[in-house]
């Protein structure tokens, strides 16, 4: 748990009083939605984050000797009109979503907060009471994309996908089949030294 901490961090937690905190960053296509833990307002790294109490919670990132992608899931009950209206209309799939951890004392963040999980949304199912509605964000974790294959070709149609412009591809599907023939000449003939003086007959 300690590896990487901040010393700030380290010795805010040995304290005998310690307040933790979450952040969560959620970039949807039409602006972030920052929320944490705590109540109100929290302004960090230049940004402002929206307070959710405990209506935030998050699963506890699972740590492994082995390389695995194992991913959390985020439970929000509770969401103001704003918010449930971007989980009901926007694409979520394969948004950025960071989790931080951090302390503070006296409602003034010890240090900067670290980067306890980073990964993609996944699934967003949403159970709605009629009184209220809690949304719970499914959020890969980055290392699944190791198990995905590129379906990338080295074409001049998907090299355009990246790089409209670009013609390095041009010519590659017309050479696929084209004979190349090293060391003779385009009438046949074969290639032949010259006396001593490097030049070159054909």
């Amino acid at each position: 748990m300690a590896r990487g901490l901040q010393t700030d961090i380290k010795d805010a937690a040995a304290a005998s009083v310690v307040n933790p905190f979450n952040l969560v960053h959620l970039a949807f296509d039409s602006g972030d939605v920052r929320l944490w833990t705590g109540r109100g307002q929290l302004s960090w790294g230049g940004e402002t984050w929206t307070g959710a109490g405990a209506l935030l919670k998050i699963s506890a990132p699972n740590e492994s000797t082995e390389v695995q992608a194992k991913g959390i899931t985020l439970s929000l009950s509770g969401l103001p009109a704003d918010i449930l209206a971007i989980a009901l209309g926007e694409d979520y799939q394969n948004r950025k979503c960071t989790v931080y951890f951090g302390t503070m004392t006296g409602g003034i963040v010890d240090a900067d907060p670290f980067i306890t999980f980073r990964g993609s949304m996944d699934r967003m199912p949403i159970v709605d009471s009629g009184s209220e509605a809690t949304i719970s964000v499914v959020v890969e974790n980055r290392l699944l994309i190791l198990h995905r294959s590129r379906n990338r070709r080295w074409t001049d149609a998907d090299q355009k996908i990246d790089f409209p412009a670009d013609k390095g591809f041009e010519y590659v599907q017309a050479i696929q089949e084209s004979p190349i023939e090293w060391g003779k000449s385009a009438s046949g003939g074969g290639v032949t030294s010259g006396s001593g003086s490097g030049s070159r007959n054909e």
